[in-house]
């Protein structure tokens, strides 16, 4: 069977059974999609392999939590060492993946010809080790994602 046509029958197989909610149900069903995540790196429809996909939705994840959930404002985060780390943990993804990522991305594909294999294998690795070094970090704050 086709998957999105897969996709659309468990929805509404969902929510036939959740009828005490119907109008939360309906908007779920249309609207509000928690189980999908977006990134504004993958492209719908094209092919991405899972590596990519894994970093980019963990990463999309905690930048969804910091623009969208604005915890610094609803959290107290000072009062346990453990979670000024976490902040500092979060702060410290986020800027990685808006701020730096995205202008070693652009320095590795503006590499000219002659120079430009070397220096786009030297970013590559330093991309790819701190890429392993955040997505780490992503997972040691995940259990405080929440507000």
């Amino acid at each position: 069977m086709n998957f999105k046509l897969t996709c659309i029958l468990y929805r509404c197989n969902r929510f036939t059974h959740d009828w005490i909610y119907p109008a939360y149900c309906l908007c779920n069903l249309l609207f509000n999609r928690y189980d999908l995540v977006k990134t504004k790196v993958c492209k719908p429809y094209q092919y991405s392999d899972s590596v990519e996909r894994m970093l980019f939705a963990c990463m999309q994840l905690v930048v969804d939590f910091v623009d969208n959930e604005e915890p610094f404002d609803v959290v107290d985060w000072t009062w346990c060492p453990e979670q000024v780390q976490y902040k500092k943990d979060i702060i410290e993804i986020y800027e990685y993946w808006t701020e730096i990522r995205p202008q070693m991305v652009f320095e590795a594909e503006s590499c000219n010809i002659t120079d430009g294999y070397y220096k786009f294998c030297e970013l590559d690795e330093i991309m790819h080790e701190l890429d392993n070094y955040y997505l780490q970090k992503c997972i040691n704050v995940r259990e405080v994602l929440w507000t």
